[in-house]
């Protein structure tokens, strides 16, 4: 039974406040007790707080990877080849063994504009003693401060290390195994009741010299709480599963899956997938900046669940099964209720709300909100704001309320009824169709007292009926969105 059944993660402007309103059972942080000149994140007494609350509080502490604003940098190691990057260039004679005799500069992410590849930091011997004892010193610092463990980043540095001759060599992973290993065994002599969390490695096993079997990875898997995993939500779709991986490989110890909306996720797949994954847990984020809490996402069950997110936090909630209520907040939320006749409620702010399977209700609220029946027969109500809606699949009924809105229709659309449409402030999105606007025009009747646009004439399935909507020669091509 994994230990955590949710998780936040902020590096950087946290506050005990902040970390209480998350919700969250696990938080990582940067406690800055390392970091030269930076005052401590958060005081003994507040992370006695948070602790009495029922949060476990971790702060960070890297394995593999140089960092020049740690406390243990001296700038005379090396000569930078960039300035903003002050522990990459030329190892100078007098830096310590595990820097001089170093695998690799490492690079976190793609330079932007296409920019060519460029080194953020060094990849240390982490196999070489005085390096892992400086790690341990460092993550039994953090529990002596009452930190409630540590997260071990950059784990999975083993892996590329261990190519460093060409050949995969695999006591690297057996190195980065024993030094999580004795981290764990160090913080564990400060207080037993701390939690190691890693960051990725989950293939370190098999990378291993023993496998997957072996009495080290074994050692291993007892020695962590929690994997934490970036940005792999997307790789579920290939011959090699991270998440399923991970949950295969680790019974017991909680799954963290990463995700940022930057890198595209989709938070509807992600909640229905994390639903149906007991044991992992999600947590989305808007970049990888890591500067700012988001509300642990509220997951349903298979049963007719009542979710209400924070008031004051932009909540991510997936309904499941069941017949569900779902209700967001005073910020920009995000509703999925998935299979189910389910009510959702966005509520103030600009709310993205998608019915899923079944007939639903949605609603938008204040704010400029996107809602999205799914399949099944749905009512969507925009509310006041310049909302967009989309019926999708089966005959559903579409409110815009106050505000311009959007009506978006595709080639699968039902037959859809579209009420209170204002001509000239609304307008209707016909994009999918690539028609122009006179085959639109043309595609327009009045029937039995409300216009009637035919999209088989435009080569979709169904209609569109403008309720109450008579005065025809009125509509013009900036009535549509082509």
């Amino acid at each position: 039974m994994p230990l955590f059944d949710s998780f936040a993660l902020q590096f950087s402007n946290a506050t005990a406040i902040g970390l209480a309103n998350t919700g969250a059972q696990l938080v990582i942080t940067e406690s800055a007790l390392n970091i030269t000149g930076a005052a401590p994140a958060l005081t003994a007494a507040e992370l006695a707080r948070l602790a009495a609350a029922g949060q476990t509080v971790v702060a960070y502490v890297n394995t593999s990877v140089t960092d020049a604003a740690r406390n243990y940098w001296n700038p005379a190691w090396v000569t930078p080849t960039d300035p903003a990057e002050p522990d990459v260039g030329v190892v100078n004679p007098g830096a310590p063994a595990w820097l001089l005799n170093n695998l690799g500069g490492v690079d976190f992410a793609p330079e932007p504009n296409g920019a060519p590849p460029a080194d953020e930091a060094i990849r240390v011997d982490y196999r070489n003693a005085d390096w892992r004892a400086l790690v341990i010193a460092q993550a039994v610092a953090q529990v002596q401060a009452g930190y409630g463990g540590v997260f071990l980043d950059d784990v999975g540095q083993y892996f590329t290390a261990g190519f460093r001759s060409g050949t995969y060599d695999p006591t690297f992973a057996d190195a980065m195994m024993q030094l999580v290993i004795d981290v764990a065994a160090a913080v564990r002599e400060v207080n037993p009741a701390a939690k190691v969390i890693v960051n990725s490695g989950v293939f370190i096993g098999g990378d291993s010299s023993g496998g997957t079997g072996g009495a080290l990875f074994t050692a291993y898997k007892a020695a962590i709480d929690g994997v934490i995993i970036e940005n792999q939500f997307s790789t579920e779709a290939t011959s090699t599963p991270v998440l399923s991986a991970a949950l295969a490989a680790y019974p017991g110890v909680s799954i963290l899956a990463l995700e940022s909306l930057a890198r595209g996720v989709d938070p509807g797949h992600l909640t229905e997938f994390a639903g149906n994954h007991p044991g992992l847990l999600t947590y989305v984020v808007p970049n990888e900046r890591y500067d700012s809490f988001v509300r642990t996402p509220l997951l349903g069950s298979a049963s007719a669940d009542n979710l209400v997110g924070a008031a004051d936090f932009a909540n991510l909630i997936g309904g499941l099964d069941g017949n569900d209520r779902l209700t967001g907040g005073r910020m920009n939320d995000s509703l999925y209720g998935h299979a189910g006749n389910d009510s959702l409620l966005g509520g103030a702010g600009g709310d993205t709300v998608d019915g899923g399977a079944a007939n639903d209700r949605l609603y938008g609220g204040v704010g400029a909100d996107v809602l999205s029946g799914g399949s099944g027969s749905d009512a969507l109500y925009g509310g006041s704001g310049n909302d967009t809606l989309r019926g999708d699949a089966g005959n559903d009924r579409l409110y815009g309320g106050a505000g311009a809105d959007h009506f978006v229709f595709t080639r699968d659309t039902g037959n859809d009824h579209v009420f209170a449409f204002t001509q000239g402030l609304d307008q209707i999105d016909l994009q999918d169709f690539g028609v122009s606007s006179a085959q639109v025009l043309a595609a327009l009747d009045v029937v039995r007292g409300s216009i009637v646009l035919d999209l088989t004439e435009l080569g979709g399935d169904g209609s569109v009926l403008l309720v109450r909507q008579t005065n025809l020669a009125a509509f013009d091509a900036t009535d549509f969105i082509l």
